[in-house]
């Protein structure tokens, strides 16, 4: 766990994988590297997205992980 988010961002703009940050905290400084996909399915009242390189952002792969982690945060809120 990060406390810096430039950290983060700089992990996944590396190619080292995804991550989820709260909207307002990830300052994107790699544009052109790596972008925010909302996460949908929360009903928290808080926008949460997962940062990833705009490169991997369409792969098979990344697409059904930030589903997974959708279809959790379903469940979560179902609760």
């Amino acid at each position: 766990q990060f406390a810096d988010t430039h950290i983060i961002e700089a992990l996944v703009a590396s190619g080292f994988g995804i991550a989820g940050l709260p909207r307002y905290t990830a300052a994107l400084s790699y544009p052109g590297q790596i972008v925010l996909k909302q996460l949908r399915g929360s009903d928290n009242n808080r926008s949460i997205f997962i940062l990833m390189r705009r490169d991997r952002a369409e792969r098979l792969a990344v697409r059904k992980v930030v589903g997974l982690v959708q279809e959790v945060a379903r469940t979560i809120t179902a609760r």
